[in-house]
C-alpha cells in the first residue's frame, strides 16, 4: 500500500514538475476557460509582445467586433479563423493556459478582459481588424491600414 501511495504521488509530482519545465501547464479535468479568461488568453496569445498599448489595442477590436456582429466578447474571440491563437495548428494554442497562468502581462489581460465593454475604441480609430505588419492578408487588400501599433495594422473593414 505504501509503495502504491508513493508512486502515485511520485508520478504527480514529476507530472507537476515537467509542466512547469515545459511551460504547458495541465488544466484541471473538465476545465472550461470562463468568457473573461477566454479575453484574457487571447489578448495574450495575440499580442504579448506589444506590451499594453498593443493588448489595448487588440482588445478594441474584439469590443469592436461585439458591436458589429452582435456576439459576446468569448463568441467573437473563439470564432473560427478570426484570431489565430485559437486555430488548432497554431503553436500559441498550446500556450494559452500556461500564459494565463503565469506570463507577467496576465494581470493586465484579465483586467481588460474585465472591462471589455469599457473600452475607447477610437484608440484605434473603431478598427475591426488587424493583422502582422510584415503579412497583407487577403482582406486587407486595396485596403490602408487605420493605424498601426508595435508590429500591427490595424483597419476598419466595416
Amino acid at each position: 500500500m505504501k509503495k502504491t501511495l508513493f508512486t502515485v504521488w511520485a508520478l504527480a509530482y514529476f507530472i507537476t514538475q515537467a509542466s512547469n519545465l515545459f511551460g504547458a501547464a495541465l488544466p484541471p479535468r473538465g476545465y472550461t476557460p470562463t468568457p473573461t479568461e477566454v479575453v484574457a488568453m487571447t489578448l495574450l496569445g495575440e499580442a504579448r509582445g506589444e506590451g499594453k498599448a498593443g493588448m489595448y489595442a487588440v482588445a478594441t477590436v474584439i469590443s469592436k467586433r461585439m458591436g458589429n456582429r452582435g456576439m459576446t466578447a468569448q463568441q467573437v474571440c473563439q470564432e473560427a479563423w478570426q484570431f489565430s491563437c485559437w486555430n488548432a495548428n497554431d503553436k500559441n494554442k498550446k500556450k494559452l493556459l500556461s500564459l494565463l497562468r503565469t506570463h507577467s502581462m496576465r494581470a493586465y489581460a484579465m483586467y481588460i478582459a474585465q472591462n471589455i465593454n469599457r473600452l475607447d475604441n477610437s484608440y484605434t480609430k473603431q478598427a475591426d481588424h488587424y493583422c502582422n505588419v510584415h503579412t497583407n492578408p487577403y482582406w486587407g487588400k486595396g485596403v490602408t491600414p487605420v493605424i498601426t501599433i508595435g508590429k500591427h495594422k490595424f483597419y476598419k473593414l466595416r
